[in-house]
């Protein structure tokens, strides 16, 4: 395994490679050679699900933000910040606070809660000790609402402070309801520059301890950022799916009309009347009654469109 990455052009596993690590882990020969395939692999071995073909590993799994942001990276930052990292040597370090700093901060995050209305979510205790676990929700709290008030002025250098602050705006705009095209290009190109400022930041560290980085962590928030623009491309035209019958042509409905123009109207800062000028009118719609996986994949039907027979079940008949 190569030691540097390249942020921008990550090596991402296929499906067909993952299966073939995973045969590795299964099979192999001694319990000591399988354990160290699975940590190289970072897989335990075949997985279950993979028996079904409508599935593909890894795409088929998304990446849990919680997990990955707050249960991981926050955490590995805050050991980062206090000299724990991997008992590690971080003496000398500019980015290590002194004791008595990570103290009154985590006696602030505890104060802090005495003026926060609880509709911002769960209060946070103090950070500083470890007689209570910290929630995700309360990292995330901690993150985005405390940390930029309480970490001003903390850090030795201020260039550390500056590189926290560029992650929480990255993570303010993940926690968006919607995102654009743009904004999804501009999450893309603000990881990789945060990976590539940690490695300007981190120097010495990275230099003494090149295997024990921060970099296997945020390097999946490229992947995240490569796996968004590649299953946006796949919505707009997916070779690997087909739309069959039935299929019907209808009117879109005024009120169904409506709210179309509206919400375009705000995508595009127009007036809604100058949207519907812009459609023919009557607007016909084209309905299918089935999408078919191809390469030996499920027919997902419409149950609006497709008729069921009385003895007939449909997918909510589905038991886990």
């Amino acid at each position: 395994m190569p030691r540097n990455y390249d942020p921008s052009a990550l090596p991402l596993r296929n499906h067909k490679e993952f299966m073939q690590q995973a045969q590795q882990v299964q099979y192999a020969l001694t319990a000591a050679e399988s354990e160290r395939l699975a940590q190289k692999y970072g897989i335990k071995g075949i997985p279950l699900l993979s028996i079904l073909s409508s599935l593909s590993f890894p795409a088929s799994f998304p990446y849990d933000f919680m997990h990955l942001v707050w249960a991981n990276l926050i955490p590995n930052l805050i050991l980062l910040w206090t000299g724990q990292f991997k008992h590690l040597d971080h003496s000398e370090e500019g980015y290590v606070f002194a004791k008595s700093v990570w103290e009154a901060i985590g006696e602030a995050t505890a104060e802090a809660g005495k003026t926060i209305p609880a509709a911002f979510g769960t209060r946070i205790p103090n950070i500083a000790l470890e007689k209570r676990p910290l929630t995700a929700e309360m990292r995330s709290i901690w993150t985005v609402y405390l940390a930029p008030s309480l970490l001003r002025g903390r850090f030795h250098q201020e260039l550390y402070y500056k590189h926290f602050l560029s992650l929480v705006r990255l993570l303010k705009l993940c926690l968006e309801f919607e995102l654009s095209i743009e904004q999804v290009d501009e999450l893309e190109a603000g990881f990789n520059a945060w990976v590539t400022e940690y490695e300007s930041c981190c120097t010495t560290f990275i230099k003494n301890y090149p295997s024990k980085n921060l970099l296997s962590t945020s390097m999946t928030f490229h992947s995240l950022g490569y796996i968004m623009i590649k299953k946006i491309s796949n919505v707009i035209g997916d070779p690997s799916y087909v739309l069959t019958s039935p299929k019907r042509i209808s009117v879109l409905k005024p009120a169904l009309w409506e709210k179309f123009t509206a919400a375009i109207a705000t995508r595009f800062t127009k007036q809604a009347k100058d949207i519907r000028n812009l459609f023919p009118k009557p607007l016909k719609i084209t309905e299918y009654g089935r999408v078919r996986r191809l390469g030996g994949g499920d027919a997902i039907q419409a149950r609006e469109l497709v008729a069921l027979r009385a003895d007939g079940r449909d997918m909510s008949f589905v038991r886990h």
